[in-house]
């Protein structure tokens, strides 16, 4: 009687853990997938924030050189900043 109820005792724990043990790898995988969904979404933004800047940076470009009729050359500086994906525009 001493071995069954060993037997089943073992059983028991070791299908827990393993019920266990998957649970956990599932809540692993989902946390996994919002972290990479997350940084899509910010990267995402970031190349949004790039096009409205350069966006806005034509527009001001393009109306400067026609409103002068000036046949210089438009400078642009680009330099470097704080924040490692961000870089200063300034228009010369």
């Amino acid at each position: 009687m001493l071995v069954l109820g060993t037997t089943i005792s073992l059983l028991l724990t070791i299908t827990a853990a393993t019920l266990m043990e998957k649970h956990q790898r599932a809540k692993d995988r989902k946390l996994s997938a919002m972290m990479v969904l997350s940084n899509i979404e910010m990267f995402s933004r970031m190349l949004d924030e790039h096009a409205e800047v350069m966006a806005s940076t034509d527009s001001v470009a393009t109306h400067h050189n026609n409103s002068h009729h000036n046949t210089f050359p438009l400078h642009i500086l680009l330099t470097p900043s704080s924040h490692p994906h961000h870089t200063h525009l300034t228009l010369l």
